[in-house]
């Protein structure tokens, strides 16, 4: 049996009444033969569970193996005779020549090129393969079979071409490629080197953006810069060619926003973005958007920092076009179709959606907005407010997440952001309201142009619903006293046209009709109920008083309510006032109907 060391083959004896072998180079021994010649090896095969069609296509067609930088590239040895059967102990010969890179350039740094080859069977061995001229032989084990493990953790993105061959006939061979990888080179027929650069990449806001085309992919290089940045040629703008379509590698529709770029860096913290995916760093990567001055602006992928006026980035290009923004509305649950506005009760909160959409009516996610609150209004005018005015028109505003916001004079703006179902909502509160209606607008950040309004009001329980109220409210116009349907007292602007009330008190910010029990000249009970058989006894105001604070109706001690009797109630405090006949006292009226 013969046995190797490099390219030196020895011949091996044995002595066989002492069992002790030897091996020789060129020494003497007798020899036998056996009856039945030994298997002829009559094929050779090279092969590697990372064989990789692409790359043998994109290799010119000579078989390929392709690993990432880093990883182990498995490469077995197969020698079998004419019948299909493996040959054990049969020499064998692996070879290399130079490595290349990908544009056929041959690189001879034993720095880049450390290739080593690990034998895993039959025998454990480490094998520097380094050198153009490396060498290895050896032997099949009894499979037929000799595996390795290869690496070549240094590479910039090489192909080494492998050749085994029978050593006892060297004509027989088969070849393979080696391919390590690297993440700063794109899989590109016009890389520099051989690649595994993601295609695409996804921001932590769900924009796609594809891989940065080299400077030997633009359509057109004409007056476009380059840089060699990681051992490839990259193109760089300037902020007039980033927007030119005859040079630009994207139309600005798939030309990210700034806030596309920093959720992007995002996705990639503790300056990991090169290293996971390999893009140039060399400059900063250009903005669609400008900044609020009007600038130019630019982002470092590697830790986020914003950048204005550059003179020369890197132009990224989402891989599709950003949804063109065709609308804004601003809806609410508590609208209400009567007063065309939102409606719900001061001490409760409203609920008002922002949505956008496309021009196919798509919702359209991550797009910046602001909503604004308008001049707070009353109903009608001409009340005069007392006690904290300033406080009263105050909006809460509570987006699903984050701090709550007081919005407190006309024209405060709080700032947001679509989710990824294309809507963004908030919770709002006037509690300090005495009935007001307010305008909130959205106006989208990038698209001024689309904007809506939405008008809120929030009511109150000491204003009637009636068109001639002072401020808007939800008082209870009928309550159940005595099994019977009580209304409650007039606003003055009620009254029929020309009838004239005994005063006009302002209880709540709102003008009341007072009246007396019986008036030839002026509002009395029976103008009010057409008769003073429909007004309360007063054992039913009695029965009014035990209900009354959840109505909002008016109170007041110089106003009591009448009674068709002589004694009437301050519904307020329950207490009797029969004063009224006696000094002609004016009052509320309520009335049965």
């Amino acid at each position: 049996m013969s046995t190797t060391d490099a390219l030196t083959w020895y011949y091996g004896a044995i002595n066989l009444k002492t069992g002790q072998s030897t091996t020789t180079i060129n020494g003497y021994a007798l020899m036998l033969c056996l009856t039945q010649p030994h298997s002829a090896p009559a094929s050779l095969t090279l092969s590697s569970t990372a064989y990789d069609e692409g790359r043998t296509a994109s290799n010119g067609g000579t078989p390929t193996s392709s690993v990432k930088k880093g990883e182990m590239l498995p490469i077995v040895v197969t020698i079998k005779d004419a019948n299909g059967n493996p040959v054990g102990g049969e020499g064998v010969t692996l070879k290399r020549v130079q490595a290349k890179s990908r544009s056929g350039i041959s690189v001879s740094s034993n720095t880049v090129d450390d290739l080593i080859l690990d034998e895993v069977t039959p025998t454990s061995a480490r094998i520097s393969f380094n050198q153009n001229t490396s060498a290895w032989s050896g032997f099949t084990g009894s499979d037929g079979t000799i595996t390795f493990n290869v690496t070549q953790n240094n590479t910039v993105g090489l192909v080494t071409p492998f050749t085994a061959s029978l050593a006892r006939n060297p004509q027989v061979t088969a070849n393979q490629d080696l391919i390590f990888t690297v993440v700063t080179s794109p899989d590109s027929a016009k890389a520099n080197y051989w690649g595994h650069m993601p295609a695409t990449l996804t921001a932590v806001n769900g924009a796609v953006f594809e891989r940065p085309k080299l400077w030997s992919e633009l359509t057109s290089t004409s007056g476009v810069g380059k840089i060699n940045n990681n051992n490839e040629d990259w193109p760089y703008f300037t902020p007039t060619q980033k927007s030119d379509a005859s040079v630009s590698p994207c139309e600005v529709a798939r030309q990210p926003l700034f806030n596309d770029l920093s959720s992007l860096s995002a996705r990639y913290p503790n300056n990991t973005f090169v290293t996971e995916t390999g893009w140039p760093a060399y400059y900063t990567w250009w903005a669609e958007d400008k900044s609020a001055d009007g600038k130019d602006q630019s982002v470092d992928l590697r830790n986020g920092t914003l950048y204005t006026g550059s003179t020369k980035s890197f132009q990224p290009c989402l891989a599709n076009a950003r949804s063109t923004v065709s609308s804004v509305t601003l809806t609410s649950t508590a609208f209400d179709a009567a007063t065309q506005a939102a409606k719900v009760k001061k001490g409760e909160a409203m609920s008002v959606t922002v949505t956008v959409k496309d021009s196919a009516g798509n919702t359209v996610p991550n797009v910046e907005f602001t909503l604004k609150r308008g001049e707070a209004s009353p109903r009608n005018a001409g009340a005069t407010l007392y006690g904290n005015v300033v406080a009263m028109d105050d909006l809460v505003v509570q987006p699903l997440s984050g701090s709550a916001v007081t919005l407190s004079e006309s024209g405060n703006t709080i700032s947001g952001m679509t989710g990824a179902d294309g809507t963004a909502s908030f919770s709002l509160r006037q509690d300090n309201t005495p009935g007001y209606k307010m305008p909130l607008t959205v106006t989208l950040a990038n698209y001024a142009s689309a904007t809506d309004t939405l008008d809120a009001i929030f009511t109150v329980p000491t204003s009637p619903n009636v068109s001639s109220a002072h401020f808007w409210g939800h008082m209870a116009d009928t309550v159940v006293v005595n099994s019977k349907s009580l209304h409650r007292p007039l606003l003055t602007t009620e009254l029929p046209s020309g009838a004239n009330p005994v005063s006009s008190p302002i209880i709540n910010y709102e003008n009341w009709a007072s009246a007396h029990i019986i008036d030839a000249s002026k509002w009395d009970i029976a103008r009010q109920c057409g008769s003073i058989e429909n007004a309360p006894t007063y054992n039913e105001l009695e029965l009014l008083h035990t209900v009354f604070n959840s109505l909002g109706w008016p109170s007041s001690p110089s106003f009591p309510y009448l009674s068709s009797q002589q004694c009437g109630m301050d519904e307020g405090t329950g207490a009797q006032d029969c004063s009224i006949t006696l000094i002609n006292k004016p009052g509320l009226v309520t009335c049965f109907q």
